[in-house]
């Protein structure tokens, strides 16, 4: 697998997503979910940087930097108010 791209935050909203689910396993969506509360409360709590790591359809990785502001089932938040499927977030790194 190649190393994922990594993107500045600001630059998601330039990149076509799709609408499946980049994981198949009900096992694997689950951790995801864990991952991003954790990564919620480490990023509000202590200020900890947290990496995302995005899917296009084409199998590309991107990875981005940021603060995890809010999870909610469908969508992330991050600083500056960019919003981010959750459904196109492959892993989760605090």
């Amino acid at each position: 697998m190649n190393e994922p791209r990594m993107i500045n935050p600001s630059d998601i909203h330039l990149f076509h997503f799709g609408m499946q689910d980049v994981l198949n396993s009900m096992e694997e969506k689950e951790m995801r979910r864990w991952k991003l509360r954790r990564a919620m409360i480490l990023s509000n709590s202590e200020h900890t940087l947290i990496n995302i790591y995005l899917k296009l359809p084409n199998g590309e990785m991107l990875e981005t930097q940021t603060d995890l502001v809010n999870y909610a089932d469908d969508f992330v938040t991050i600083k500056g108010g960019i919003n981010i499927p959750t459904w196109i977030i492959s892993d989760v790194d605090a």
